[in-house]
Order: structure tokens, then C-alpha cells, then sequence
């Protein structure tokens, strides 16, 4: 699977521990190797094991410019210059990937 890394955080450098945020597109196993001073340290590498998150069902409603619909029917179809506005309590917006088609 693809897999990025980003945001290491060297700050917390105790005994050579790092923190970062690891991103991975698609599923299966990817293994990861540090490299210092542009030596590759297979015998530090780990595998990283990426699963489909499962869907969640999200209740309550979205607003279309101004007019609430429920998400059962959502989105359903979209048009040009739509605001869409989430009303929801059981899900974290920042877990929503939009995408233009």
C-alpha cells in the first residue's frame, strides 16, 4: 500500500524515539525502515498492517443552503455554488474527505 509520513516530531528524541504521523492509501502490509545518515537500519524496521475503516452510518441531517435533508437521501446529487453544512452528533467532522466530481 502507499504509505506517507509526516509531521516528525524530533522533540521527543529520548534514546532515539521519534514521533510521526503515518498516512497509508489502501490496504495491506507495509514495512518501515529508518535510515540514518543514509544507512538503511533493516534490523529497526516494523510492519505497519493498513485496514479499511469501517462506514459509518451517520444520522441526522444536512443542509443544502439553507433547506435540511436527511442523510438517508444525501448526497444524493449536488449542483454549482451549493453550501453544505453537516448536522450531525455522532461522527467527527475531520473524518469527512470531500471530493469533486
Amino acid at each position: 500500500p502507499y504509505m506517507k509520513i509526516s509531521a516528525i516530531d524530533y522533540s521527543l528524541n529520548i534514546n532515539g524515539d521519534y514521533k510521526a504521523t503515518v498516512t497509508g492509501g489502501g490496504e495491506g502490509i507495509a514495512t518501515l525502515i529508518p535510515v540514518l545518515n543514509g544507512v538503511h537500519q533493516a534490523g529497526l524496521s516494523t510492519t505497519i498492517q493498513f485496514t479499511r475503516a469501517e462506514d459509518k452510518i451517520m444520522s441526522g441531517t444536512v443542509s443544502v443552503n439553507g433547506t435540511d435533508l436527511p442523510t438517508t437521501t444525501f448526497p444524493s446529487q449536488g449542483f454549482t455554488g451549493a453550501y453544505y453544512q453537516l448536522n450531525n452528533d455522532n461522527f467527527d467532522p475531520t473524518h469527512v474527505i470531500w471530493t469533486q466530481a
